[in-house]
């Protein structure tokens, strides 16, 4: 298990390449929304730096497993699709798993994300590092264990919204794809 964690901390700890995606994303070179992006960066980042690097326990819950899994499923997906989409070379099947996978793997993420989460929780208010006094004019403390119980709090409005604008993003995908097919299984009946 130690031999896994090394080598997940050292992939961990390159999440930063990951704001690729946002530049490629700001300059069309894929057709991804740029906030939805940046809000998956902001999420992962908050999770692997704020919680999974902070927090032994957050690292020996099945929720690391479930969203390392669900994370590299998806980006191995993804820039396969992108690469096959470059290469001029797509199959059916890639552009359908480009656009079905989230179905199984989004809701497997977020269980994974909110599991760490949950399992560091104890952690963070044992510790008074993760704690800290405000100046005289707020005269509060600062608590990273609420800030992270909101955080999750913020996950019941977002993952429906989320997850069901994917629906539709397939959908229309999906759509499109056959409306190509049809064009070109009439055109091959005029040839």
């Amino acid at each position: 298990m130690n031999r896994l964690l090394g080598k997940v901390d050292s992939g961990l700890e390159n999440m930063h390449i990951c704001l690729s995606s946002l530049v490629y994303s700001l300059c069309s070179i894929v057709r991804s929304n740029p906030c939805s992006v940046l809000f998956l960066i902001v999420c992962r980042l908050l999770i692997v730096w704020g919680v999974l690097m902070s927090s032994i326990p957050a690292l020996h819950n099945t929720g690391l497993s479930l969203l390392i899994l669900a994370w590299s499923t998806h980006e191995i997906t993804r820039y396969m699709f992108y690469c096959l989409h470059v290469m001029d070379c797509l199959p059916y099947f890639m552009i359908w798993l480009r656009y079905s996978a989230f179905i199984i793997l989004y809701p497997l993420g977020t269980a994974g994300e909110l599991l760490c989460f949950y399992s560091s929780q104890q952690y963070f208010s044992q510790y008074p590092k993760w704690y800290l006094d405000l100046p005289e004019p707020w005269d509060s403390v600062f608590s990273y264990r609420t800030f992270l119980i909101i955080v999750i709090m913020f996950y019941i409005p977002v993952f429906p919204s989320m997850y069901f604008h994917l629906l539709s993003k397939r959908k229309r995908a999906l759509k499109r794809l056959k409306i190509n097919q049809d064009t070109i299984k009439s055109a091959e009946g005029l040839i």
